[in-house]
């Protein structure tokens, strides 16, 4: 019970303050996009970093893609090699 009226006491302070300057409201907006935008960062850093084609999963990643790529481009030449040209 203690949790819910901590979260209360804690949530009724923003609104308050919300409500005695709107800038507030604003700085809470811009942190909330602020951290969205962190964990896109991350993400981002995570995926294309190069140390991370060391890894396992990155090896697994790389093949995934470059497997992708060779059915690709398997399936236009078998395509190509239909068409008679």
């Amino acid at each position: 019970m203690i949790y819910y009226y901590t979260l209360f006491t804690a949530f009724a302070i923003i609104i308050y303050m919300i409500a005695v300057d709107p800038n507030v409201g604003t700085y809470i907006i811009l942190l909330s996009k602020s951290a969205k935008m962190n964990v896109e960062r991350m993400f981002w850093m995570i995926r294309f970093h190069p140390a991370i084609l060391s890894s396992p999963i990155g090896k697994w990643w790389m093949m995934r893609k470059y497997m992708r790529t060779v059915r690709k481009l398997s399936q236009e030449l078998s395509h190509k090699d239909g068409d008679g040209v």
